[in-house]
């Protein structure tokens, strides 16, 4: 009915990795706790912290005034600069549990973040965004940015958060993630913490009513590919329906945010193509630096799962100098790496390293690599096609991308999406596209909410100092948040 994969017992055939570094990996997820309480103030000054480095100081208070006329933003306590602290608790709880993963049990990780409230307002399931190493994951470090952000909106407005790891990222990392191209994976693994985590609130005496819990879904990036096909599943298959219903969920409400909705048409094509000069700016994005910077990595992530879904030796598919991160241009921000260890760009993955320098890595070894055809990825070019070893690989690569798509499907259970209008790493048309695709469709309860990247500042290395998809996540959330609580 949904995704055709490929033979998945080929997943498991990934590259060996030294045992040097599966220990180190092992090691890391140990040395984290498995709880950890936070005081709801504390996490607002985290919170704001996020904010400051991310966006700016003189643009906070530009944003705050933004959010606090517009409409569509919760109006939280985030920013109020009240004197008394709220020292009410929240709990972060990193758990394990099993999702079906080749037609077998398959152990993979996730956190469960608790509100204070002793009767929460119901459940959301949150599918995060793209990460570059195995284990940037929001249950490995609870005071991580992720788990941080989640916890400031979410978790103090009263709602209990749920968010898996994914297959092949935190504790599963031996194995590959199944990145955008097989997104029924990851919707599968939603079920299976909600299913996994329905014990723990038991265990806890949280106060649900278990015969009618709200449910809300949510993601951002990556992640909202993966709720609206969440949402897609519980309305189509009646499988996933009665597995889920039966255990007192409901779903009420999916908000997904700047998602590749549209895989083949829109994702892949705008990684394939130059966007610099580009003087018909197709795909309305506001600057080419970010999509310059990250789609390198970004298309790493893309066709390494691609190659071991589909039993292909993942050092095939690339060019040889950028499979095997060849920074040979001497640039100053390349490698600095334990020599110990030979790095690709499957293995590099397995250290942790700020999510920026792992992109920075990806970015400068992809800088002047050419093909056969003459293309050349760099400051003038940034179609990804020069990474590859052959354009061989276009046309199967893209039949697996049609299958992922969430844009032409009837739903009936509410939905929102959101997109910026000038979005540089994934472009709006995906959200203009799943939003026609849907009505046409017959969809209803169907809503889109395209934000002007302008109304939000944010500052910026070149280009206009507006929002862009790296920080909007930090606002998006409480646009969310308002569809959420106006459907109780």
């Amino acid at each position: 009915m949904f995704l055709m994969l490929g033979n998945l017992s080929n997943v498991f055939a990934l590259p060996t990795y030294s045992s040097k570094l599966d220990h180190s990996m092992i090691q890391m997820i140990k040395n984290n706790a498995v709880e950890s309480p936070a005081k709801i103030s504390d996490l607002y000054l985290r919170y704001a912290d996020i904010e400051q480095s991310r966006i700016g100081r003189d643009y906070v208070m530009k944003n705050h005034n933004e959010m606090q006329t517009n409409p569509i933003y919760a109006k939280t306590n985030i920013f109020s600069k009240s004197i008394n602290p709220d020292n009410r608790l929240i709990s972060f709880q990193r758990i394990s549990y099993q999702t079906i993963f080749s037609n077998k049990t398959h152990n993979v990780s996730g956190l469960i973040i608790f509100p204070a409230d002793k009767k929460p307002k119901g459940v959301i399931l949150y599918f995060h965004p793209t990460v570059f190493n195995k284990i940037s994951v929001p249950s490995i470090k609870f005071d991580d940015t992720k788990s941080d952000m989640l916890a400031a909106v979410y978790a103090a407005n009263g709602y209990i958060v749920v968010v898996p790891d994914y297959i092949g990222l935190g504790d599963d990392f031996i194995n590959e993630h199944p990145y955008i191209l097989y997104p029924i994976l990851n919707a599968e693994d939603g079920r299976s913490i909600l299913q996994h985590s329905l014990g723990i609130f038991k265990d806890r005496n949280i106060g649900l009513d278990y015969k009618n819990i709200p449910l809300y879904v949510s993601g951002f990036s990556e992640g909202a590919l993966y709720a609206v096909w969440f949402s897609r599943l519980y309305q189509q298959d009646k499988n996933f329906y009665k597995s889920l219903n039966s255990l007192g969920y409901k779903l009420k409400q999916t908000v997904a945010t700047s998602g590749p909705y549209d895989v083949s048409h829109v994702m892949i094509p705008f990684l394939l193509a130059n966007q610099i000069n580009q003087e018909s700016n197709e795909y309305n994005i506001n600057s080419t630096m970010w999509g310059t910077l990250l789609k390198p990595a970004l298309f790493a992530n893309t066709m390494l799962t691609y190659a071991a879904y589909e039993g292909i030796k993942p050092e095939t598919v690339f060019n040889k100098r950028f499979f095997n991160l060849e920074c040979t241009n001497g640039y100053p921000i390349c490698f600095h790496f334990d020599k110990q260890y030979s790095y690709s760009i499957n293995t590099v993955r397995m250290i942790n390293l700020n999510q920026m320098i792992m992109a920075l890595n990806y970015f400068f070894s992809a800088l002047g690599i050419s093909n056969k055809y003459g293309e050349m990825y760099g400051l003038f070019n940034n179609g990804v096609t020069a990474l590859l070893s052959t354009r061989d690989y276009h046309d199967p690569v893209m039949k697996v991308a049609e299958s992922a798509d969430a844009t032409h499907w009837k739903s009936m259970n509410p939905l929102t999406l959101i997109s910026l209008s000038n979005d540089s790493v994934v472009p709006s048309l995906n959200s203009e596209n799943a939003y026609n695709g849907m009505v046409k469709s017959g969809s209803l309860n169907l809503k889109y909410i395209k934000v002007n990247s302008s109304s939000l500042k944010s500052r910026a290395f070149v280009g206009p100092d507006e929002i862009d998809h790296v920080n909007f996540e930090i606002y998006s959330m409480f646009i969310t948040l308002q569809e959420f609580m106006g459907h109780k």
